[in-house]
């Protein structure tokens, strides 16, 4: 360009990329809808990927009762299933749990459809519960009927009905001194057993 003293000037050239899409993030671990304990969980590793081509940062949140962790943090790299967050479950209460994974790009793109992923989880640390109605103690002749019941809020694993120390079988009409007969349930809380001393 020029002016009528012909004072000339040179068009500077700026180069610009556009990028308006957002970036895509997933939670891979746990899965929602998960059940967790810290029995048999421990310290549960939150994995996630980032999908961008020009990502900035991340943001992972989560929250439940009596518990809240966030942090947020500045990355340049897309990543697939990496390592978020070690989440100990010890001490937590009984509950729902949110994990919460947010992701913005270098150009500020966030789309709430694919740039945010919320999961739910559920904490489970209480031991079923056994109930166990008392068995005769003494000499005693015959069959021995063990009535009780075992119950968790979340359904059991397993249980097991046992008979200790020595064999199930006391058809030899000896004297078993010091038996117990013992109920024992492991689901997503600690082993518990009941027992009871019979001779």
């Amino acid at each position: 360009a020029g002016d009528v003293a012909a004072n000339h000037s040179t068009i500077s050239h700026i180069k610009a990329t556009f990028h308006n899409i957002a970036p895509v993030v997933d939670i891979t671990n746990p899965g929602d809808g998960s059940l967790l304990s810290y029995v048999h969980d421990g310290a549960v590793d939150i994995r996630g990927s980032v999908n961008d081509s020009n990502p900035d940062h991340y943001y992972i949140h989560v929250y439940g009762p009596g518990f809240n962790y966030s942090k947020t943090v500045y990355d340049s790299n897309p990543f697939t299933n990496q390592h978020l967050y070690s989440w100990n479950l010890h001490g937590l209460s009984d509950g729902s749990y949110t994990i919460d994974l947010e992701a913005k790009d270098a150009a500020g793109n966030k789309d709430n459809s694919v740039s945010v992923k919320k999961i739910h989880v559920t904490v489970d640390n209480t031991s079923p519960n056994v109930t166990r109605s008392t068995t005769p103690s003494g000499f005693v002749n015959g069959t021995i009927a063990v009535n009780g019941s075992v119950s968790d809020v979340n359904g059991l694993a397993d249980y097991n009905l046992s008979l200790y120390p020595g064999s199930t079988d006391l058809s030899d009409g000896g004297t078993h001194t010091g038996a117990r007969i013992a109920v024992s349930t492991s689901g997503w809380g600690t082993t518990y057993t009941s027992a009871t001393s019979a001779t």
